[in-house]
């Protein structure tokens, strides 16, 4: 019977990585199943090495994560756990920034402005190349971009109620309805949008700082 590899494909995509770490480990599978599931495993982010030890029965296990019953001595949980999707996206964006930069420095006119770019632009392909491979200085490079952000939003913010003007605490229909001049419109309504911006900005950087300080996270990054 002719081996049927779409089919096969769908029988083991419902297992999680610790699942198909198992298998592999076991050298239960035949030949054609288990070259499957070293596919699968490559495509999910585990290094050829560690499936060249998951497959050598002579290595002795050790601890290892929810789900995998016995590991080699060079396993990880880095190894064998996926890389989370937010951490891909962000560095995918820090990808972008580097490109971005590089094209800018084409255009630069100023010696000042091209230092500023390429500096730029080394620290997002770092951050980018830190991030894809899970390097521990990635995530604290997040944790103070994070806390950075959060304490800046919070000085705005502070800043913006001690000014006298209070005209941009009213809400947009209270605004639209205030009898004020359309200078004093104008300035209550960008500082509302400035107030708006630095608590979304707060919001999102918080959710980061919370996201990169969850175990399962720190763990990738040790």
């Amino acid at each position: 019977m002719e081996y049927d590899k779409k089919a096969a494909w769908q029988r083991y995509s419902g297992l999680t990585t610790s699942e198909l770490v198992e298998l592999q480990r076991s050298n239960r599978l035949p030949i054609t199943d288990a070259a499957m599931v070293e596919e699968m495993l490559a495509f999910r982010g585990v290094s050829k090495t560690v499936r060249e030890n998951l497959k050598n029965p002579l290595v002795t296990g050790v601890a290892a994560p929810a789900g995998v019953t016995s590991m080699s001595n060079e396993t990880t949980y880095k190894d064998v756990a996926p890389r989370p999707l937010l951490v891909t996206l962000i560095s995918v964006f820090a990808l972008w920034g580097f490109i971005s930069n590089v094209l800018s420095l084409f255009e630069t006119k100023t010696p000042l402005s091209f230092l500023y770019f390429l500096a730029w632009g080394v620290l997002s392909i770092c951050l980018a190349y830190g991030l894809w491979t899970l390097k521990p200085w990635a995530r604290g490079f997040m944790i103070f971009y994070a806390s950075l952000n959060i304490f800046m939003a919070w000085t705005l913010i502070l800043l913006l109620y001690m000014q006298p003007d209070e005209g941009w605490k009213l809400s947009f229909t209270e605004l639209a309805r205030a009898s004020m001049s359309g200078k004093q419109f104008a300035g209550a309504f960008t500082t509302k949008i400035v107030f708006i911006k630095a608590s979304i900005l707060t919001v999102i950087n918080g959710l980061l700082l919370a996201y990169f300080f969850r175990p399962s996270i720190r763990r990738l990054f040790l």
